[in-house]
């Protein structure tokens, strides 16, 4: 399905600014895929800003038929993050009462911001920036930055619409041209004139179940798939708890867990759920997987489901496994019932509703023709709409009007 052609934003250069790391996680992957798809299409420059776990040196890298420059950050760790600390609350209020004081919570510090963007503008003209992550103080000085050279700002929230409600990112909107989201649930009243809905998009030619062999996996069993991060509000006690009372009823299945660990504590807490409840040859942890040994557990397993209390923009892992023919059953947080056509290539249910989940999974686990009508529908699904080339087309059309918006002095 490599449809390429455009050359919208040929002769163009834009700037990300992000608090991606290089782990390739959910943000990671999908400005990577992101990239990758505009450059093939477009004769363009992308400065990519990110924050790398490890010192990274700076590296041009040629993509189709543009350039890819990543350029590394550096950055000291904050002890004080957006909306979860009490004095970063009580800090932000006092901006009320004392003139002048102006406090913004901090999540990573970059350090030395202004060498790299004055390195950035002696190099090339400036197009565009796409801000991935405001609210920060590096994202504000860039910001600020940009607008004073009149280059445009796009800013992308990758989490809920809600997060656009959050004071220190509403008050950094002032420097931003247009603000995005990953689907339309929830989008602020305020920004209703200078919003888009950008959705998210995977390669459907990666995720394709016809490149898999599928003889590699331990499991014989029916295999529940929780592809995430494993921390508390991605709902991995909701689902040991839902294999436990499915296996109480004489429905045997297996239970992967598929992504990195955040927290040894929350591990442990797992663990000795497993063990008092008799699970340990039932559930499997494979830590955090590339792209290819996902891809297999996309293939050979039953299901997907996302018990998800997070705050979730539009879950690349809800798209993925469409792609791959694995129907999806998932609370209904953020964006994920955009992502699922509900009875027709999956289910989305009530946020904690475990219940409800339990009895759709193991509904879903006995009824085979059914699994077979979601699978087909689901790739079918995504391949329409959520293919990397419609992810290109609504950024390229955005990105745009803004450079040209600008330009013309409209």
């Amino acid at each position: 399905m490599e449809i390429y052609k455009s050359g919208m934003l040929d002769n163009t250069t834009i700037v990300r600014f992000t608090h991606a790391s290089s782990s390739g996680a959910g943000t990671e992957s999908h400005i990577e895929c992101l990239n990758k798809i505009l450059l093939q299409r477009n004769k363009m420059t992308i400065y990519y800003l990110y924050m790398p776990e490890n010192n990274a040196e700076i590296q041009t890298q040629f993509i189709g038929k543009g350039k890819l420059i990543r350029v590394p950050m550096k950055y000291t760790l904050s002890p004080l993050s957006l909306n979860r600390n009490l004095l970063s609350r009580i800090l932000f209020k006092c901006k009320s009462f004392l003139p002048g004081f102006e406090y913004i919570p901090q999540f990573r510090d970059v350090v030395h911001l202004h060498s790299i963007t004055e390195k950035l503008f002696s190099e090339s003209k400036i197009d565009l920036l796409v801000n991935h992550f405001a609210g920060s103080r590096g994202s504000l000085e860039i910001m600020k930055e940009m607008t004073a050279k009149n280059i445009p700002v796009l800013v992308i929230n990758h989490f809920h619409n809600k997060w656009f409600y959050r004071a220190a990112i509403r008050k950094q909107l002032k420097y931003a041209a247009m603000a995005a989201g990953m689907s339309n649930v929830c989008m602020p009243r305020y920004l209703q004139n200078r919003f888009v809905n950008l959705s998210n998009g995977i390669d459907t030619d990666f995720f394709n179940p016809e490149l898999v062999e599928t003889t590699k996996v331990p499991f014989t069993k029916p295999t529940l798939l929780l592809p995430a991060r494993v921390v508390k509000n991605k709902g991995h006690i909701d689902l040991l708890k839902i294999l436990y009372h499915l296996k109480k009823h004489g429905l045997n299945c297996s239970l992967v867990f598929a992504g990195r660990y955040d927290s040894s504590e929350f591990k442990t807490q797992l663990d000795n759920f497993i063990q008092k409840h008799h699970l340990e040859s039932d559930v499997l942890f494979t830590g955090i997987l590339s792209p290819e040994s996902l891809r297999l557990w996309y293939a050979k397993s039953t299901l997907m489901v996302l018990p998800t209390y997070h705050d979730e923009g539009l879950p690349r892992v809800v798209l993925e496994s469409q792609a791959m023919g694995l129907p999806p059953v998932c609370y209904d947080s953020g964006g994920v019932a955009e992502s699922i056509l509900q009875g027709q290539t999956g289910y989305y249910l009530k946020k904690g509703d475990r219940g409800g989940m339990q009895k759709c999974i193991a509904r879903l686990l006995t009824d085979d023709k059914k699994r077979s009508f979601l699978s087909k529908n689901g790739r079918k699904f995504i391949l329409n709409s959520f293919s990397l080339n419609s992810l290109a087309c609504r950024h390229e059309l955005t990105y745009f009007r803004l450079i040209h918006s600008i330009s013309e002095g409209c």
